[in-house]
């Protein structure tokens, strides 16, 4: 763990911020969020919760597990708003999937299944828990949404197709995860071996 004094001392000298102010005492709605990162992360206390987070970006050692957490809670919060759309507008489901992957008359209970479905491998992803499964049924679920728009961008100029190329770059982002996913280790529960 991160011994205080070091801390303050280190982002004092990096500018990084005032290492008192962070010592706040914080609010019960951020207590709270604070108290379950410290869990998470193993951190002893809140005070300290936020200088940890600055000492471990600083720390060559972090930066890529810090990368990949990045990713994969972007990759997540995309995903989970693609899924959570099921849920709230299934007709919407059943036309992309009629316009874009061939399959029509899809009913609500279908698109609820698999939205269900869809929510599993997204919450193991969140939380890192059964990587090589779930990073790569997320890798190809965002493939085949990838693969299944190339009319969009054969017709790039064409409203609202331009928006379509932003699947490119995370598609790159769920293959660098999947890739690399032994090395993503912050914020993840491991799979008991017994």
């Amino acid at each position: 763990m991160v011994d205080n004094g070091l801390a303050s001392e280190v982002l004092e000298q990096s500018g990084v911020g005032n290492a008192r102010a962070m010592r706040r005492r914080p609010t019960k709605t951020r207590r709270s969020l604070i108290s379950l990162l410290s869990r998470m992360i193993g951190c002893r206390s809140f005070e300290l919760l936020e200088i940890e987070l600055v000492e471990l970006t600083m720390n060559s050692k972090y930066r890529l597990p810090v990368v990949l957490l990045a990713l994969r809670l972007s990759v997540f919060a995309v995903m989970f708003i693609w899924t959570i759309d099921k849920f709230v507008e299934p007709q919407h489901a059943s036309r992309v999937m009629a316009e874009f992957y061939s399959i029509g008359g899809i009913g609500n209970a279908v698109v609820y299944v698999l939205a269900v479905l869809e929510l599993a491998i997204l919450l193991a992803f969140l939380f890192g828990f059964a990587k090589r499964w779930s990073y790569g049924l997320v890798l190809l679920l965002h493939a085949a949404s990838t693969i299944f728009s190339y009319k969009k961008y054969l017709a790039p100029f064409q409203p609202p197709n331009l928006l379509f190329f932003a699947a490119i770059p995370m598609l790159a982002a769920c293959f660098a995860l999947y890739y690399v996913r032994d090395a993503d280790v912050l914020w993840t529960v491991e799979r008991k071996q017994g």
